[in-house]
C-alpha cells in the first residue's frame, strides 16, 4: 500500500496513480487528469420509460392448421353456388345442411379463436391504456394475426405454402369469378 503525497488517499501497490487527484507516488500530478465528482441520484436524469409494445397476436396452433381446410370448404361452396347470372343472388342466401356444417366448423376452429384473441387485445388496449403507434400500424398489427408463428413456419415448411396459397385463393378467387361473370354477361 502507498499513500498519495498530494491528498493522503491510500492505494494498493498495483496502482501507480491516485484515482482521487491524479498524482503519482512521488507527488507529481498528471496535467491531463480531471477530477469528476461522484454521480448522485439528483445528477442522474430520469430515463425515458417507454411503454411496452402491445402483445403479438397469436392464435392457437390448431387454428392455423384449421384455416386452410375451412377456407377451401367455404370456397368450394361459393364456387358451387355461384349464380349463372347476377339476378339469382338469393340462391346464395339459402342454407343447405352442408353449408351449415362448414360454417359451424369454421366458426368453431377459426372464428372463436380469432374473436378471443382480438377480445384479449382490446382488453389490453382499453383497460391497460396502451396505445398503438397509429391507425395504419394498428391495422397491420391486427392483420399479423394471420402470419404463421416462426416455430410453425420453421418446422412445417410445406404447410406455410399451403397456408398462404389458401388465403390468397380465398381472397382473390371470388373477385376473379365475379369479374369473369361480368365480362361473360357484358
Amino acid at each position: 500500500m502507498w499513500q498519495c503525497p498530494n491528498c493522503a488517499e491510500q492505494h494498493e501497490d498495483t496502482f501507480d496513480t491516485c484515482w482521487k487527484c491524479g498524482a503519482n507516488s512521488t507527488g507529481t500530478r498528471n496535467p491531463d487528469f480531471h477530477v469528476s465528482k461522484p454521480a448522485t441520484a439528483e445528477d442522474q436524469s430520469p430515463e425515458r420509460v417507454e411503454e411496452p409494445q402491445l402483445p403479438a397476436l397469436r392464435l392457437p396452433t390448431v387454428t392455423y392448421f384449421a384455416i386452410p381446410p375451412c377456407l377451401w370448404m367455404n370456397l368450394a361452396i361459393q364456387i358451387q353456388e355461384f349464380p349463372a347470372d347476377l339476378s339469382h343472388l338469393e340462391a346464395r342466401l339459402s342454407l343447405s345442411p352442408t353449408k351449415i356444417i362448414v360454417i359451424a366448423i369454421t366458426v368453431l376452429f377459426v372464428g372463436i379463436p380469432i374473436f378471443v384473441e382480438l377480445l384479449r387485445d382490446y382488453y389490453v388496449i382499453i383497460f391497460r391504456k396502451r396505445r398503438g403507434r397509429g391507425y395504419f400500424s394498428e391495422a397491420f398489427r391486427l392483420l399479423s394475426i394471420f402470419l404463421l408463428p416462426e416455430p410453425l413456419r420453421r418446422n412445417h415448411r410445406w404447410f406455410g405454402l399451403i397456408y398462404y396459397v389458401s388465403i390468397i385463393a380465398y381472397v382473390f378467387l371470388p373477385i376473379f369469378m365475379f369479374v369473369w361473370q361480368s365480362v361473360q354477361a357484358g
